[in-house]
């Protein structure tokens, strides 16, 4: 699961195909997010965990962490 999210970190506009290395790893992909087992909150939850979690490892108890985000796109 950290490498399929790696990978799509790394390509966010992309497609499944467009972000696997195979087409084995596109299938499973495909696999993994029909599984009912999975779900987009649980998935969600963990990474909001994790990004809290460094932002308090690198912020004193008096210091401010900003999580800035920029969703510009340029198209030349």
């Amino acid at each position: 699961m950290g490498h399929l999210l790696h990978q799509w970190s790394q390509q966010p506009r992309s497609s499944i195909p467009e972000c696997s290395r195979s087409q084995a790893a596109a299938k499973a992909t495909y696999r993994l997010l029909s599984n009912p087992r999975v779900s987009a909150v649980e998935v969600d939850q963990s990474h909001r965990e994790s990004t809290w979690q460094r932002i308090a490892d690198h912020c004193a108890d008096d210091e401010v962490g900003l999580a800035a985000a920029d969703t510009t796109s340029c198209n030349f």
